[in-house]
C-alpha cells in the first residue's frame, strides 16, 4: 500500500489574467465547477488520498458552501493561497505529514488522467521527487547579446510542473537537482525523476 497519499491542490487564482469575474476554478465544465473535476481525479484513484485545496481567505467560503449544498468533499484541509505560488504550497505543506508523498496539482488541469496520477504516484514511493515532462518539438535556441546558438533538443527537457509534481519528502531537500530519464511512459508525458542531493545526518 505505501505512504499515505496527499494531492495539495493550488486553487488560489483569482481569474484576473482572464478578465473575469468568477477565478477559473469556479467555472463550471458539464454542470460542475472545474476545480470539482480536478478533485475527482484524485478521488477515483484505487487508494486513499487526502485532499489539501489551497485557496484565497475569500473564496474559503464560497467553496465551503458548495460542498455542503452538494454533499461533496465532507473532509478536506482548506490552507490559504500565499503571494506567490511558493507561498502557497509551503502553506499547504503545513497540512502534510513528512512521511508521505504529495502531488502538487493546479486546480484548473482536470484532464490528467487517472493511470498518469498513479504512475506518478507509484515513481514517488522511490524518488524524492519526481516531475513530468516532455521532449521539445521546437527548434531552440539559447541567445547571448551578440550571437545565438542551436541547442541540442535531445539534451532538453520542458517540465510541466503544474500538472503534477510528486515530492516525498520536500523538508529535506535542497537545490540541486539533477535530471533522468525514467524508463517508464504514462498516456501523456514521459516521467523525468527529480534527483535531489539530500543534506547528511
Amino acid at each position: 500500500m505505501g505512504r499515505k497519499k496527499y494531492a495539495l491542490i493550488m486553487a488560489g487564482g483569482s481569474g484576473v489574467r482572464m478578465g473575469l469575474n468568477t477565478p477559473k476554478q469556479f467555472i463550471e465544465l458539464d454542470g460542475k465547477p472545474i476545480l470539482r473535476h480536478t478533485v475527482e481525479k484524485f478521488l477515483s484513484l484505487p487508494y486513499e488520498v487526502e485532499i489539501v485545496i489551497v485557496l484565497a481567505d475569500e473564496m474559503k467560503d464560497y467553496w465551503k458552501d458548495y460542498c455542503r449544498r452538494t454533499g461533496f468533499l465532507d473532509r478536506y484541509c482548506l490552507p490559504s493561497s500565499g503571494m506567490t505560488r511558493f507561498h502557497s504550497v509551503k502553506n499547504g505543506l503545513e497540512y502534510v505529514p513528512d512521511d508521505a508523498i504529495v502531488a502538487v496539482h493546479d486546480g484548473v488541469r482536470p484532464f490528467v488522467t487517472k493511470e498518469f496520477l498513479m504512475s506518478m504516484f507509484e515513481k514517488g514511493e522511490n524518488s524524492p521527487a519526481v516531475v513530468p515532462g516532455i521532449r521539445p518539438v521546437e527548434t531552440v535556441r539559447e541567445v547571448t547579446d551578440s550571437e545565438s546558438y542551436l541547442l541540442n533538443r535531445e539534451n532538453l527537457v520542458l517540465i510541466k510542473l503544474r500538472k503534477c509534481s510528486i515530492l516525498s519528502c520536500l523538508k529535506r531537500l535542497i537545490p540541486s537537482l539533477i535530471l533522468r530519464l525514467s524508463p517508464t511512459m504514462p498516456p501523456l508525458s514521459k516521467l523525468w525523476v527529480a534527483r535531489w542531493n539530500t543534506p547528511r545526518g
